[in-house]
């Protein structure tokens, strides 16, 4: 709370001349726009403090987030490595299906295979 004194008056308690009480206000008026101007500078540095401190932390929390989204991103990375690392790929299923040669020399004959009666 602020606390402004009050006029003063004559030794008797008569009212002081014209010019002196205008003196007198005009010195509490600087005294009030001096202490109007040293609120103001603590509000704005305040105001400049809260915002930097603010900003920081947002920052920081903004880093925290992206770390946590880029390894959740990676989920299906990883999920895909561990399947490609139990399941055998393509080519090796290709070979497993159709042995030695692929499709084109499926029907060709194997070592060990039963030629017929009369083939020697």
């Amino acid at each position: 709370m602020l606390i402004v004194p009050r006029p003063s008056s004559g030794p008797s308690g008569e009212p002081v001349d014209l010019a002196h009480a205008i003196a007198e206000l005009l010195a509490r008026s600087e005294w009030l726009d001096k202490v109007a101007a040293r609120v103001r500078a603590a509000e704005l540095a305040g105001y400049r403090r809260g915002y930097a401190e603010g900003e920081a932390a947002g920052y920081r929390r903004g880093r925290e987030d992206e770390a946590c989204m880029w390894f959740a991103s990676l989920a299906p990375a990883r999920a895909a490595a561990r399947h490609a690392a139990r399941n055998p790929g393509y080519a090796e299923l290709e070979a497993l299906r159709w042995g030695p040669g692929g499709r084109e020399h499926f029907g060709d004959p194997r070592p060990g295979d039963y030629r017929g009666k009369d083939s020697t």
